[in-house]
């Protein structure tokens, strides 16, 4: 019979319990399609979970701001700039990359 060393097993789920910290999901999220909207409009994105935004429209932004200023970038806060492809539907789309770095702050 085999026996494995305790601090080896707790080794190898520390390891385990890392790798599901660390893992990173891709989101999708088509911006300006359907007119002026995100689709999917709501998402739950995780820490370093990177959010791709698919500008397949006429041209849009994607900014973090407030309810009660729309569209007005938060100091400090993200903003992809304009992006789309407007009357060339011959172009591929652009795409803009978010990484969640952390609770507070996104990059």
């Amino acid at each position: 019979m085999h026996r494995h060393n305790p601090a080896s097993l707790a080794l190898f789920f520390l390891s385990f319990l890392l790798l599901e910290i660390l893992a990173e999901t891709t989101h999708v999220v088509n911006v300006g399609v359907e007119g002026s909207f995100f689709t999917p409009p709501t998402l739950s994105a995780g820490l370093n979970d990177t959010v791709l935004f698919v500008f397949g429209g006429d041209i849009h932004s994607v900014t973090q701001s407030s309810f009660s200023s729309p569209c007005i970038r938060l100091a400090g806060g993200f903003d992809s700039g304009f992006n789309g492809r407007g009357p060339n539907f011959d172009q591929p789309a652009p795409v803009w990359a978010l990484t969640i770095v952390n609770a507070l702050r996104i990059a």
